[in-house]
C-alpha cells in the first residue's frame, strides 16, 4: 500500500457517536455545484458529502482542493469497547484514475514498442532512458501530490474528532 494513491486508517476518540455524527454533520455541506453557497446559512463548510447513517461519503473543498487530485473520503463510526472508532478511506477521483491509465498506458506503449526495437539494430538506449524517466517522474509526482493531500486531510478529521490514529495500513510518503 505504500506506492498505491490509497490510504485506509481508523480514528480512535472518546468522543460518543451521536457527538462524532454532530461534528460531521457541521464541517460536511450538501454537494454543490461550481461550489456555489446557494442555501443562504452563510457558512462555507470544509467537505461537501453526505452522510448516512453512521456512514459519510466527501470530498474536500477549500484550498487546496482546487489541485487536480481531489481524493474522495469515505468512512465509518462505530462504536467498541466502550471507545468510538471512524475508520475512513482516501482514494483518488475516478477522472484522475481515468486519466492516469490512459497517459500510463501510452507511455508503456511507447516503452514497449522501444524494447521491441532490443533485437533490431534501431533500439535507442537515450529514447528508453527517457521513457522510463517520464514514466516513473510521472507516478512519483501523481503519488506524492495524493499523500500531501491525504495528509493534510487526515490531520484536519484528527482535529475535527479530537482524536489520535491508529494506523491500518503502512504509509511511505509524508508521515
Amino acid at each position: 500500500m505504500r506506492f498505491i494513491p490509497y490510504e485506509d486508517f481508523t480514528y480512535d476518540t472518546e468522543l460518543s457517536e451521536n457527538e462524532i455524527l454532530k461534528r460531521l454533520n457541521d464541517v460536511i455541506g450538501q454537494d454543490r455545484m461550481f461550489h456555489l453557497n446557494l442555501s443562504g446559512d452563510g457558512k462555507e463548510r470544509l467537505y461537501e458529502g453526505k452522510i448516512i447513517d453512521r456512514q459519510f461519503d466527501v470530498k474536500r473543498v477549500g484550498q487546496f482542493s482546487r489541485n487536480s487530485i481531489q481524493p474522495n473520503i469515505s468512512g465509518f463510526v462505530y462504536e467498541e469497547d466502550q471507545r468510538t472508532h471512524i475508520n475512513l478511506n482516501i482514494f483518488p477521483n475516478f477522472v484522475v484514475v481515468i486519466y492516469f491509465f490512459i497517459v500510463f498506458g501510452i507511455l508503456m506503449t511507447c516503452l514497449i514498442s522501444t524494447l521491441i526495437k532490443i533485437n533490431n539494430d534501431s533500439f535507442d538506449f537515450w529514447q528508453f532512458l527517457v521513457l522510463i524517466s517520464l514514466t516513473l517522474s510521472l507516478y512519483a509526482i501523481a503519488l506524492g501530490a495524493f499523500k500531501y493531500v491525504a495528509r493534510k486531510i487526515r490531520r484536519e478529521f484528527a482535529e475535527i474528532f479530537e482524536c489520535k490514529i491508529e494506523l491500518t495500513s503502512k504509509f511511505f510518503l509524508f508521515d
